[in-house]
């Protein structure tokens, strides 16, 4: 399952469970549970036609139009014959359609909207003006060192989720260190 999906899209995906093949009966399915407001969401998977130990899971965009955005925690399970295993769980965000609504919405992550939170704060920090709102809580700053604390902190949040992306998108780990040892 991926990490967020844009209401509106086709959600189609391949899961490998090799101890419950679908060429064995199993049935892959998956919940959604919103943390917030909406309704639970159901997927059920079907054998892949490509490759036959896999479970592909596929929604059409026109439903998936229909879910309410927010964040979801999941959970995926097998079944055959009455018999049920849970397999993994995860959290998705599901993002409103950017080519449908009406209402102001910002495409940013949460880590990156703190960051650039943290980095106005900075901007405008001064003695008299220390109070600001950083991802959804108020802060008082005593010095702009407190606040380059907090904007290195958020850093660290938005480079782990490019990385990630980077990672989904076949691109290398920027974070890994290579040595070469060699004799002297």
């Amino acid at each position: 399952m991926q990490d967020s999906l844009f209401l509106g899209d086709t959600l189609n995906f391949t899961t490998s469970v090799p101890d419950y093949l679908p060429t064995d009966g199993w049935t892959l399915k998956f919940r959604l549970i919103p943390r917030t407001s909406g309704s639970a969401i159901t997927l059920t998977s079907a054998q892949d036609a490509d490759d036959s130990s896999l479970h592909r899971t596929q929604v059409s965009a026109a439903t998936t139009a229909t879910w309410t955005a927010g964040i979801f925690n999941w959970a995926s399970w097998v079944e055959y014959s009455g018999e049920s295993y849970s397999i993994s769980s995860g959290v998705i965000t599901l993002r409103a359609d950017p080519r449908t609504t009406t209402a102001p919405y910002d495409l940013r992550s949460d880590a990156q909207i703190a960051l650039d939170q943290a980095r106005a704060a900075f901007a405008a920090w001064s003695p008299t003006t220390r109070s600001y709102t950083i991802a959804g809580r108020e802060m008082e700053f005593n010095s702009p060192a407190a606040i380059i604390e907090v904007i290195s902190y958020w850093e660290n949040q938005v480079k782990a989720e490019q990385n990630v992306a980077d990672m989904a998108a076949g691109m290398k780990n920027r974070r890994k260190i290579m040595v070469r040892l060699g004799r002297a």
